[in-house]
């Protein structure tokens, strides 16, 4: 009926039993201390956005900056998803209109998000820089030290943290009055888009370029030369041939963003960073200013929206007692809108440059 429990049997049962309580002891100190990050809420941006958008002269400026926004959104989004409870924006998976203020459930470091950060920037910034070397070979390239330091000096981040949403909030507000942004200098001519950079050309970083030394003539026709090369390529047009202007007017010279904001549009450049592709504005015409007039078009009319007192609804959903929830089915319905009316916006009236957020451009 009984079997005889052996002296080495017993032994190994105690040894065992002491494993599984310490195998228990690490499980619940693990649990304590998932379950004090998971109080943690963390609110993120990141500056400049109307600064970076504003800098803009055609309709394909307007959503490339639009693109790389949310593009840079929503890696942070997705690198946070792997360890934080995503509570906004909504629907990480939908790249355009993606905001650029993030609330989390739980840590996410200043070093993480910096590295996030700039991580994608620079590979949108490799991206479009090899795609120019490679589609003009014949050029010496003197400014992969320029491009870095726009790589290092673009951007700002903020983050704030603390017990529950508003005091993330509030922390992040207190966190952005300090500022330790890096300006990027140069010399020579500025951008004819902006006139606050430089122009972008394969001389720019040149070892014997300076303000002693430099020939103005020489690099200001080196400068329309490569403008002229880079236009040729974007309109499939033999070197010798003279461009339309539909990438670039025939006297525009663009800083680094600037160029990149306008590459980014391209398919093939989209297509290897996995962002959203340009729709076509060519078809559309600007109306006549009279109904019995046949010319195309005398004038563009603009549609812009922006949601009313957003940012104060957000507090009062946080100060709910479910306010995580109220705040993901907000940022749900918002996602939501952005796609849809994206999406179902007519084509005969015309295009959605921007919609994501709390507002709209079209």
């Amino acid at each position: 009926m009984f079997r005889r429990v052996r002296y080495g049997d017993a032994k190994i049962t105690n040894e065992f039993a002491e494993i599984t309580n310490a195998l228990a002891e690490i499980t619940n100190e693990f649990a304590e201390i998932t379950n004090e990050f998971a109080e943690i809420t963390t609110a993120i941006t990141f500056a400049p956005v109307q600064g970076f958008i504003e800098k803009s002269r055609k309709l394909r400026d307007l959503y490339g900056a639009s693109l790389i926004l949310s593009y840079l959104s929503q890696q942070l989004v997705l690198e946070a998803e792997k360890t934080t409870v995503v509570i906004s924006p909504a629907l990480a998976n939908v790249h355009k209109g993606m905001p650029n203020r993030i609330l989390l459930k739980g840590e996410f470091s200043p070093t993480q998000i910096k590295q996030t950060l700039l991580s994608a920037w620079k590979r949108i910034l490799q991206e479009c820089r090899t795609w120019i070397e490679a589609k003009l070979p014949d050029y010496k390239y003197h400014w992969e030290r320029e491009w870095t330091n726009w790589g290092n000096h673009t951007w700002e981040f903020f983050w704030g943290d603390g017990d529950s949403i508003q005091q993330a909030m509030d922390n992040l507000e207190t966190r952005k009055l300090s500022r330790a942004w890096t300006a990027v200098n140069w010399i020579g001519e500025s951008s004819s888009l902006t006139g606050t950079d430089a122009i972008a050309f394969p001389g720019l970083g040149a070892e014997d370029r300076n303000p002693q030394n430099r020939q103005w003539t020489k690099e200001k026709n080196e400068i329309k030369t490569f403008y002229h090369s880079l236009a040729c390529v974007l309109e499939n047009r033999r070197q010798d041939a003279e461009p339309e202007g539909k990438f670039f007017a025939l006297n525009e010279k663009l800083s680094i963003p600037e160029l990149v904001k306008r590459l980014v549009t391209l398919p093939e450049i989209a297509h290897k960073l996995e962002m959203s592709k340009l729709e076509s504005f060519s078809e559309i015409y600007r109306s006549s200013e009279a109904k019995n007039e046949s010319e195309k078009g005398r004038w563009t009319g603009w549609f812009m929206g922006d949601g009313d007192e957003v940012g104060k609804h957000l507090k009062e959903l946080a100060k709910k007692e479910n306010g995580d929830d109220e705040i993901k089915k907000f940022s749900q319905a918002m996602r939501h809108w952005g796609k849809e009316f994206n999406r179902d916006f007519l084509k005969e009236i015309g295009r959605v440059v921007y919609a994501g957020g709390d507002d709209s451009s079209s």
